[in-house]
This record gives C-alpha cells, sequence and structure tokens, in this order.
C-alpha cells in the first residue's frame, strides 16, 4: 500500500522517471534474490515469495528515501505557511474526505467492472475449449502490452490535466489534451502495424504449441487492429482521471460493460471466437464513446473567458 502511494505522489508531481527507477529497482532485486534462492538455495516457491516480499520493502525505502529528500527540497524553496506541519483539521476536512472516498468508490466500481469483463472474455472462451482458452490468452498479452504503452501517455495526461485544473488554465488543459492524444494516437498505430508485420513470430515466442499458434494466427487481426480501437478509451481515462471526474468514469464503464456483457453473449453464440472480440472491440469503443460524450464538462470547471465587446 505504501509503495502504491509513493508512485501516486511520484506520478502527480511529474516525476515519471523517478517513479519508474523505483519500479525498476524492484523487479531487478527480485529477479536477483529469486534466483539466487531458487537456483543456489533451492526454496522452491518460498523463494519466489521471499524475493517479492524484500523487493517491495527495497522499494519502499527507496520510495521514502527519496519523498524524503523531495519534501526536504521543496521546503528549502518555500517561505512562511508551506513551511509549516499538516495539521489534524486539516487532514480530518469533512468535505475533502467525502471527495476523497467518494472518488475511491467510484473507481473501485469501474475497476471491478473491468475485471468483470475480462473475467468473462476469459471464461467465456474457456467454454470453447482448451486451445481457444491459451490462444486468447496470448492475443491479450499482447493487448496488455499495447495498453501498458499507451498507458504511459494516459498517466501524463493525469499529472497535467490535474495540474492545469487546479492553476484553472484553460489553454493549458487543451494543449495537454491535445498533445497527449496525438502522441498517443501514433504510437497506437505503430503498435498495430508492429503486430501487422511481426504478429507470427511474437505469438511463436509466446507459445512452442503449434495448435495453440495456428488457432492464435486466425484471431491475430484482432490484436492487430486492438491498439487504435483502445487509445482512446485509455486517453480520455487519464483525462478523467487526472480532472478526478470519478462518477462520469463509473458510469462510462457501467455502460460499456453492459453493452459488452450483451454483445459478448449474442455474438459469441452465432460467431464463436470471432464473436467474442468483437465483443471486447466494441467494449473498448463504448469506453471511449461514452466518456468523449462527456468530456465537454471537464472545461465547464474552468472560469469563463468574458466574450469581446
Amino acid at each position: 500500500m505504501a509503495n502504491y502511494v509513493i508512485l501516486g505522489s511520484l506520478l502527480g508531481r511529474q516525476r515519471a522517471r523517478t517513479a519508474l527507477a523505483i519500479q525498476a529497482a524492484i523487479n531487478v532485486v527480485n529477479v536477483a534474490v529469486a534466483l539466487y534462492l531458487v537456483l543456489q538455495l533451492h526454496w522452491g516457491v518460498a523463494g519466489i515469495a521471499t524475493a517479492t516480499m524484500l523487493s517491495d520493502y527495497v522499494g519502499l525505502l527507496l520510495g521514502l528515501a527519496i519523498t524524503l529528500k523531495l519534501k526536504t527540497l521543496s521546503a528549502a524553496h518555500s517561505t512562511g505557511e508551506a513551511r509549516g506541519r499538516i495539521r489534524l483539521h486539516e487532514l480530518l476536512h469533512g468535505p475533502s474526505l467525502r471527495h476523497l472516498f467518494g472518488l475511491s468508490r467510484d473507481l473501485l466500481i469501474r475497476t471491478l467492472s473491468m475485471v468483470a469483463a475480462y473475467a468473462w472474455f476469459t471464461r467465456s472462451g474457456a467454454r470453447q475449449g482448451d486451445v481457444i482458452l491459451a490462444a486468447n490468452a496470448v492475443l491479450l498479452n499482447l493487448h496488455m502490452i499495447a495498453s501498458y504503452a499507451l498507458d504511459g501517455f494516459a498517466n501524463a495526461a493525469e499529472a497535467l490535466v490535474g495540474e492545469s485544473l487546479g492553476a484553472r488554465r484553460l489553454a493549458d488543459y487543451r494543449a495537454v489534451l491535445r498533445a497527449s492524444t496525438v502522441a498517443a494516437a501514433v504510437v497506437a498505430l505503430l503498435l498495430s502495424l508492429t503486430y501487422l508485420l511481426f504478429g507470427p513470430e511474437l505469438v511463436r515466442l509466446f507459445t512452442n504449441q503449434e495448435p495453440i499458434r495456428v488457432v492464435a494466427m486466425h484471431y491475430l487481426p484482432w490484436a492487430i487492429v486492438m491498439p487504435f480501437i483502445s487509445v482512446w478509451a485509455f486517453q480520455l481515462d487519464g483525462v478523467f482521471i487526472g480532472a478526478t471526474r470519478g462518477r462520469d468514469l463509473r458510469n462510462s464503464m457501467l455502460i460499456s460493460f453492459l453493452g459488452y456483457l450483451a454483445l459478448a453473449i449474442a455474438l459469441q453464440r452465432w460467431f464463436g471466437d470471432n464473436g467474442l472480440w468483437c465483443a471486447m472491440a466494441m467494449f473498448m469503443l463504448l469506453r471511449g464513446a461514452t466518456l468523449a460524450l462527456r468530456l465537454p464538462n471537464i472545461e465547464k470547471a474552468f472560469p469563463q473567458i468574458p466574450a469581446a465587446v
């Protein structure tokens, strides 16, 4: 939990490089300790668990050290009240706490709905047999790799949208929205092109089972188009999280999930796994479309500039 708080704090301060360094350190320690405990000391599963625990604590200590250093540097450049300690009544401010827990509730519902959508996808694939299940898992890995790449732009949008909204700078918000969306769309196109050109090699990298490779290649076109279909949902997620529009995110996800569920049930019955993948693609489109309809409301939070007479 502390590591998540530190990661969120660093991303909120636009220190993505520092956050990346901490996450990299955690992974390097995890791999190194796991290899030693499992291969040298033969601890088995216990060695993997121990390595995970130790790496998380290393990340915590490193994160705390960096956070305290940043706090010291910030205090050195601040004056007056900014240097004071946070008072208890400020932490227990009722309206702020209600807003915080309301946002957390909405994001939790959103996340559970998204997890349910992927769980239904996996369950529905499993009903078609082990080979379909495994082939879908390979293609979902390609989808997840693309989502991690595109989430970088969404995370940047979160921090920059939050900053521009807090500073009440509408021009900055529009610039961030335009620049981050264009950049994300270009990367999504490049990912789709990469999957188009090197999809077979990537499938062979993920599995050495020929029946799974054959089925995965049959459904590979869905993995090729998914990055450009999904990028709008990922990008608008970042914008709405940065604007703390939890209710919009929750409602968008619930509408999209219900639409996806209906489509998955109907289309899989008629078109098999192609129908299931089509429903997943529509799920991503629905997420982007429902958020796009609410996007103009974010600008209403900025002070309105009077029209020139």
